[in-house]
């Protein structure tokens, strides 16, 4: 589960320098300045052009500007002297940004904080678009005098060389992919995926070799919706005493599991049965991943999962424990994290004939195998700790059956 900022938060991100930002002498950058919002739209239109329904900010127009950028990157308005920046919306990673500070040494102060949005900014997309979180991994923070840019694109090179190109001449490079930089910036060191960085959250577990130690992010209300009354009018067969919002949580619960399942089925079916249902039906809330909007509570608890069809994880999770617990199967829900401890995560285990499994129903949901199979289902917990997830390793069962719930013939 991502970071959940709107506008309205202020996160201090780390403002150390990270390996990956790359930077030039002062005396490079010789041209007269252009506008911050003509430098990031040039870099844009470098890298292919921006995702249709891109959305731009400057901070000539109004108090949007620096809202996002101490929200999402933690810089305040009294380091940087101006800005602007394209960005993706919902689903989309794609994010250009350009902020000029008062002098090289704030620049680069300004550059770590960036290159430690952009870590975390990875962590939003792993496990629920690999491909978005492989463009923020691939992206690139350069350093230029007093300047300071984001190229989180698929051309992020030809994105900084336009960056570089503007501020060192003065003149904006001629639009098109294939336009030739003048000067050509002298190169730099090659960055660092964002996911191969030193991060304090990567730290190696003593008393669980080969996992990460978990150290809880705690950057999302990971409180578990409390469903008691749900399974108590379900094992009563009467939910007239139940809230509105609960009644439609138990409408949608009592609905699913007539249509997946039938008297025939063992646990292990039922539970796969249950676990298609919600990685078809179910989309992520894109919501989510969106530094600018505001995610619904919704999201989080069953109602989103079942009435609405769209959830982050731990909505995805509490749903599947919901479903669950109303088929007869013993089921818990890990509240941990992903991404080397940079985002909150939710997640599940089933107990089959005395043996528990893990599963993400949430990492699922695209089911993109070749071969069409379940990356997450019953799997084990080192399996689980290899896919980067963290949690807390001594306080819930451990995984260890290899055969995914199947009876042995």
């Amino acid at each position: 589960m991502k970071r959940s900022l709107c506008l309205c938060l202020c996160l201090a991100l780390a403002a150390a320098l990270l390996p990956g930002c790359r930077s030039l002498e002062p005396e490079a950058q010789a041209g007269p300045a252009l506008p911050a919002a003509d430098i990031a739209a040039a870099a844009a239109e470098a890298a292919g052009g921006a995702p249709e329904g891109a959305e731009s900010l400057d901070s000539a127009g109004g108090e949007m500007f620096p809202a996002y950028v101490r929200a999402a990157y933690g810089i305040g308005e009294d380091a940087w002297e101006e800005g602007a920046l394209i960005r993706g919306t919902g689903a989309v990673a794609f994010e250009i940004a350009v902020l000029r500070f008062a002098g090289e040494e704030q620049a680069r102060q300004g550059a770590g904080q960036l290159e430690a949005y952009q870590l975390a900014r990875e962590g939003d997309f792993t496990g629920y678009a690999p491909d978005q979180a492989a463009l923020v991994a691939g992206g690139i923070v350069r350093q230029e005098g007093a300047y300071a840019g984001l190229f989180l694109c698929q051309e992020p090179g030809r994105a900084e060389e336009a960056f570089v190109s503007a501020l060192r001449t003065g003149v904006l490079p001629t639009p098109g992919p294939t336009a030739e930089p003048d000067p050509s910036p002298t190169p730099g060191p090659t960055p660092v995926p964002a996911q191969q960085r030193p991060s304090a959250g990567a730290e190696p577990d003593p008393d669980f070799p080969g996992r990460i130690r978990f150290d809880p992010p705690c950057l999302e209300d990971m409180t578990l919706y409390d469903t008691a009354p749900i399974l108590s009018a379900w094992i009563a067969g009467d939910p007239a005493g139940l809230s509105a919002y609960d009644r439609a949580i138990y409408d949608a619960a009592a609905a699913v599991l007539e249509s997946v399942l039938t008297e025939d089925m063992s646990p292990v079916e039922r539970e796969e049965a249950l676990y298609t249902w919600i990685a078809e039906n179910v989309v992520y809330d894109w919501r989510h991943a969106d530094l600018a909007e505001r995610t619904p509570r919704e999201s989080y608890t069953p109602y989103g999962a079942l009435v609405d069809h769209a959830a982050v994880c731990l909505g995805f999770a509490s749903a599947f424990q919901l479903l669950a617990d109303m088929a007869g199967l013993e089921c818990i829900t890990v509240i941990g994290a992903s991404s080397s401890n940079q985002s909150d995560h939710a997640w599940n285990m089933v107990r089959l004939d005395g043996e528990w499994y893990c599963l993400d129903v949430t990492w699922d949901r695209r089911r993109d195998d070749d071969n069409g199979a379940w990356r997450y289902f019953n799997i084990t917990s080192d399996e689980m700790a290899r896919s980067n997830h963290q949690w807390d390793y001594a306080g819930v069962p451990e995984a260890t059956a290899t055969d995914r719930g199947v009876p042995q013939a």
